[in-house]
């Protein structure tokens, strides 16, 4: 065992856009040598790594995939597996980088890695580099501005809070809904009852090539589900 634990990195590769990815996590992503990306349970490729693979080559790195339950990503059990493997590695001396979609500390499998190494293996090193997040290109790509001034915004993740939608309707000069796939009926009727229907943006898989931008009506009707969307209402 080496005297030096290797270093373990989350790295936030933006929302799609290979050439969003920073300067500083395209560096550390060439000096590593183990990479580590989140997987759906039921083996979907991850958006993750083909994000960071399509702006730095992997080639002859050691590939480490953390399996995440969608309905349950905050359990270990999953990845215990691969964290005993990341482990032997970061005793070894080698730095390690854990991919993310958008920022590491924004809704992302990362941070329950995080926590569990700070928790349980307080010796390994931690180093998080932001990410580009899904919030700020979906409103670039809308031309939609966030806040400014004294504004104020919110952010939602709405499937798992419907009933909170209103309120924050009420409460905010701009408001950022994720995961609205499946709660686009529960919006409409928020946004009718309060006259703000025309002010919702729908964008769908931002910064990638087949990304959707819906405005008003349109945006909340159903006929685009995806789950990386999220709608911007701005009063």
């Amino acid at each position: 065992m080496s005297g030096r634990w290797g270093r373990f990195y989350g790295i936030g590769v933006g929302p799609g856009d290979p050439e969003l990815l920073t300067l500083k996590a395209a560096r550390i992503l060439r000096q590593v040598s183990v990479v580590c990306y989140p997987q759906s349970t039921s083996g979907e490729g991850s958006m993750a790594l083909a994000i960071a693979a399509g702006a730095v080559p992997l080639e002859g790195k050691e590939l480490v995939p953390f399996p995440f339950s969608m309905s349950h990503p905050h359990t270990t059990e999953t990845w215990q597996g691969p964290m005993t493997q990341v482990l032997e590695r970061l005793s070894r001396g080698q730095d390690c980088a854990f991919l993310t979609e958008g920022d590491p500390f924004l809704y992302s499998t990362f941070v329950y890695v995080y926590e569990h190494l700070r928790r349980e293996h307080p010796q390994v090193p931690l180093e998080v580099v932001p990410g580009v997040s899904s919030l700020t290109a979906a409103a670039a790509r809308a031309g939609v501005p966030l806040a400014a001034g004294r504004e104020r915004i919110s952010v939602l993740p709405a499937l798992h809070h419907p009933q909170a939608i209103g309120p924050a309707l009420d409460a905010s000069d701009a408001l950022v809904l994720l995961k609205v796939n499946r709660v686009l009926d529960v919006v409409r009727g928020e946004l009718e009852a309060r006259g703000l229907l025309e002010r919702a943006v729908l964008v769908r898989r931002a910064t990638m090539p087949e990304e959707q931008v819906l405005h008003g009506a349109e945006a909340v009707d159903g006929r685009v589900r995806d789950y990386f969307s999220l709608l911007i209402v701005r009063r």
